[in-house]
Order: C-alpha cells, then structure tokens, then sequence
C-alpha cells in the first residue's frame, strides 16, 4: 500500500470514529440516526470528511466565512442566555478554518448574544475582534490569531437586507471573498423546529 493510499485510509477511518462519536443519540429522541443514515447515504463518504473536503476546495487564504449560530435559550429569565453546542460548535469551526486555512472567520449572532459568544471564541485561543481588524491581523507581518463576532438582526425584514448587504457588497469586510457559510443549529424560516447545520454551505 502507498503512503497515499494509507493516508487517504487513515482519514476515512478517523472520519468515520468522528461520525460515530457526534451523531450518538445521548437524548434518546431517536432521530438522530435516521438523520446520519439519510446524510450520509447522499455523501456517500463520512459527513465531516465530507464538510472538509467542503471547505478546502471552496476556502483559500485571506477568505471570509461567515458562521451563523445562537439560539437564545429561556429568554423568558434574560436574553443573554444561548443554548449550548451551536456557539462552541461555531467556535471550534472558527479556530479551525484560521489555523487550517487562513481564513477570516467572521461569526453572526443575536446582538444579546455577542458577549458570550466572544467569551467561547477567545476560549479557543482566537483574539475576538472587529471584522476590519480580523482581516488586517491576518495581513500583519506579525499575525494574530483573530475572528470576528458581530450582531445579525432578528426581525425579519432587516435581516433580508442585511444579509443581501453582506454578500452583495465588497465595502462590509474590506473587499473579502465570501465563499462559505456555515450553519450551526439556526432555526430555518417557516419552521422554528427546523434547524440548519453546517452541511448546508452555498
């Protein structure tokens, strides 16, 4: 077997053990399973091999991603509470695209929600700046691990216009190339039970 060969199995097997690991059903509700059966069928491969393969063809060096999470969580006490596995998830994907691909990761949130959400992304190690100052510690000839959290509306209309804004014109984040967004966990329109996830990239 080649060293090429051997790698490209090694890959598959340690997807496969990641698959495994991230689509157990610790709830009980018996979807999750049905979900990764129908999900990987279509993938024909392990699905985060699949969401890599995703973003090393699409992200290059100096590209902004943008990564949509939040889900505030009993907003009846406070509206600062989010719920638990989307902004890490958000995070870790964040650090990952930095530190992999030298990419801008630039994550969109509930406005409550931003101070948290750069307290989890410094906790991975990444700087929480502004998009402008993301994109220019990237360029530095003294680079800083830095990402962006900014606020993305929740009334409806202003959203659709923010979001045209934001891949429509260059001037947002200084001329970046806007090649992925992600999804972790944001309630798709029409259906609060309905969720995104990150294998829905454009």
């Amino acid at each position: 077997m080649s060293a090429i060969n051997a790698d490209a199995e090694f890959l598959v097997r340690a997807a496969e053990r990641i698959d495994r690991l991230v689509s157990l059903d610790v709830p009980a509700r018996g979807v999750i399973h049905q979900l990764y059966e129908w999900a990987s069928g279509r993938a024909k491969e392990p699905l985060c091999l699949r969401a890599a393969r995703l973003l090393v063809e699409r992200v290059g060096e100096g590209d902004v991603v943008f990564i949509a999470t939040g889900w505030p969580d009993r907003p009846h006490i406070t509206p600062l509470i989010a719920e638990t596995d989307g902004p890490p998830g958000a995070a870790v994907l964040a650090r990952a695209l930095l530190v992999g691909l030298k990419a801008v990761p630039v994550v969109l949130i509930e406005p409550s929600l931003i101070p948290g959400m750069t307290r989890v992304l410094e906790a991975t190690g990444l700087r929480g700046l502004t998009p402008e100052e993301a994109k220019a510690a990237m360029l530095s000839s003294a680079p800083i691990r830095a990402g962006a959290v900014i606020g993305f509306p929740v009334d409806r209309e202003e959203a659709k216009a923010r979001a045209l804004a934001a891949f429509m014109h260059r001037s947002l984040i200084m001329g970046a190339c806007r090649r992925v967004v992600g999804f972790f966990e944001k309630p798709a329109q029409g259906d609060p039970l309905r969720r995104f996830s990150v294998a829905e990239m454009v």
